[in-house]
């Protein structure tokens, strides 16, 4: 692993290699066609991956680098760079010790480099892979599902790895089309997502018509907010939880129709907040006991034909106004893939994305000289499968407002992105 410091000079060198080996396989033999084509890097490893895999064992290692400059607005010009290395390890136990119904997944996760949020001037997050310099036991849980009707997992747990989490959102660099800037931002260090997590436990059960029900109980405040180096795994008292639950109803892909799903969520951390506006008697923050919010989305293809698809999502959401700042939040985005002649698996995409104050976080902010106005966050993106093992990925963010300051100039921000598969 890599020391931890910001590493500008990594991703630089991540796409040097990159642009080399493209090279050096643009003059390959016919021979060399299954360098092409194989879904990692390193291939199946002389056939022991897929012998893993059948026996139940599935390894991966990711890497993530991207370049971002802000080249006009926002908080000042300037280029960013950041890298993510992702590990995982998932056992299927029914395949490995014919344990039925049972899995094991464990996630380790790097992260390092510079904010282009310093530039940029945003609440929303420019890049979703912003994160502290790090090296972490990201997720490690335990799966036992009931045939088809239910499941229960235990363990670290990303709760946006199943919760608020949207297929045609997936290609935008913009973390608020992950996790709705409503829910990132509550609690004292924000919700069990990326890049901390905490002890969780969640349950599922799924009808046979399609619908299904999720709930979570998680720790109130995943890690350590004064330390966000490594893992730490911590019940303080006032910690409190963090309890959401989502109804979701989906709709496979036929001959007549895609796939679609739509989702209702809320959530509540159980702890106390300072109000943001209120003050008592003693001229101290008013206490409010909990901090609540609610989402809706719908999500899914709204075209097929031959190659070509067109999917899309929108999702709404609302927070407590009296102690987060954001109370209001919008998303949505398109995506159509197979529309670039000759590429079939490149992807195009179009989003936006709006974080609105409420109230008391409007006062507080012309309290301290701002001027309130909703950021939105306006993203083109470009998802390039060079091969099945590299994706390079040409991104263009406009924002309106960054801060949700009207006094701040719009950014704009040009990434780029590649992701190499091992």
């Amino acid at each position: 692993m890599f020391p931890n410091h910001p590493g500008r000079l990594r991703p630089a060198a991540a796409l040097l290699s990159a642009a080399l080996l493209l090279l050096s396989v643009s003059v390959a033999t016919a021979e060399d066609n299954s360098f092409w084509t194989r879904s990692a890097l390193t291939g199946d490893w002389a056939g022991q991956r897929t012998k893993l895999e059948d026996r139940g064992v599935s390894l991966s290692f990711v890497t993530t680098s991207e370049f971002m400059r802000n080249v006009d607005g926002g908080a000042g010009i300037g280029t960013a760079s950041l890298d993510n290395e992702d590990l995982q390890l998932a056992i299927d136990a029914d395949k490995l010790m014919h344990w039925k119904g049972a899995q094991f997944f464990v996630y380790g996760l790097r992260t390092f480099g510079h904010s282009p949020s310093n530039y940029a001037g945003d609440i929303q997050a420019v890049s979703n892979i912003d994160a502290p310099n790090t090296t972490k036991l990201f997720e490690a849980w335990f799966d036992q599902s009931f045939g088809e009707a239910a499941s229960v997992r235990l363990g670290l747990y990303n709760v946006n790895s199943e919760f608020d989490a949207k297929d045609a959102a997936k290609p935008f660099l913009n973390s608020s089309h992950g996790i709705g800037k409503d829910w990132s931002q509550a609690g004292p260090n924000g919700p069990s997502i990326f890049p901390t997590t905490s002890l969780a436990a969640r349950v599922k059960f799924s009808g046979p018509d399609g619908t299904s029900l999720m709930a979570v109980v998680a720790d109130g405040i995943p890690g350590d907010p004064a330390n966000p180096n490594g893992t730490h795994v911590r019940f303080d008292p006032g910690d409190g939880a963090l309890v959401a639950a989502e109804i979701g109803w989906a709709r496979e892909a036929s001959d007549n129709a895609g796939n679609a799903r739509l989702g209702m969520g809320g959530w509540r951390f159980t702890s106390k907040f300072e109000h943001l506006r209120d003050v008592d008697g003693n001229g101290d923050p008013v206490i409010v006991d909990g901090n609540t919010g609610a989402y809706l989305f719908v999500d899914g293809q709204l075209w097929k034909g031959g190659p070509r698809a067109i999917s899309g999502y929108a999702r709404t959401g609302v927070a407590d106004t009296r102690v987060n700042n954001f109370g209001t939040f919008f998303s949505s985005g398109i995506a159509a893939d197979g529309w670039v002649p000759g590429r079939p698996e490149d992807r195009l995409a179009l989003g936006v994305a709006v974080a609105a104050h409420g109230s008391a976080g409007r006062e507080a902010l012309r309290a301290s000289g701002g001027d309130p106005a909703p950021e939105t966050a306006l993203e083109g993106t470009w998802q390039v499968h060079v091969t099945p093992w590299l994706m390079v990925q040409p991104d263009l963010q406009y924002v309106l407002n960054p801060g949700a300051d009207k006094q701040s100039k719009a950014a704009t921000v040009f990434g780029l992105r590649t992701v190499v598969t091992y």
